[in-house]
């Protein structure tokens, strides 16, 4: 051993500043969860709303973006079957939300010609792009269950809490199992909309 490499000998309890961990009394310990306990009832209340905006507003994003993959292979398929011109097929494509599909058809129509090869290039980018939104969908849905499930459990866990609120005029438990009741009944996966 070296004279600056670290010793192996045990350093006892009170020499050289080692002290033993000290707890907070119990009674502080006590206080402090139930301050914890009440801040994540009222976080989860609070958040509520925000998350569910959130959630019905990219569910309604990726609604959009099925609905323009829709269109854009209803319009392939006529411009393969002949039933539109390709100024028809670009007149069409104006409707398409997503500016980076649009934006691709649109150029690969304006050569005056789709190949073979481009068709199918296009039918597999829109399978991409429908496995992607599926993907997309399923995550936010479990996201937002997961999320759910999590403050009705803060909620069961917190009765004492959640009516203590209730009595002060912070209702925001009750809020929640009306809203989530309401929205729910019924309605399946659409959420009640």
């Amino acid at each position: 051993m070296t004279e600056k490499s670290a010793s192996s000998a045990l350093v006892r309890q009170g020499e050289a500043g080692a002290t033993p961990p000290r707890m907070p009394p119990s009674g502080t310990r006590m206080d402090l969860a139930a301050l914890y306990c009440g801040y994540t009832v009222f976080f989860a209340a609070l958040f509520a709303e925000v998350a569910d905006r959130n959630y019905f507003s990219r569910s309604d994003v990726i609604d959009e973006s099925v609905t323009d993959i829709g269109l854009v292979e209803q319009v392939l398929d006529q411009l393969i079957s002949g039933q539109i011109t390709q100024a028809q097929a670009m007149q069409e494509l104006m409707h398409v939300e997503r500016d980076d599909l649009r934006e691709k058809l649109q150029a690969m129509l304006a050569r005056k010609g789709l190949s073979a090869r481009e068709k199918q290039e296009a039918r597999a980018m829109l399978g991409t792009i429908e496995k992607g939104l599926a993907q997309e969908k399923k995550q936010l849905e479990a996201a937002h269950l997961n999320y759910r499930t999590g403050q009705l459990a803060v909620y069961e866990d917190s009765k004492d809490i959640v009516k203590q609120l209730a009595t002060q005029g912070l209702n925001l438990a009750g809020k929640f199992v009306e809203n989530a009741l309401g929205k729910g009944a019924g309605q399946g996966r659409n959420q009640g909309r």
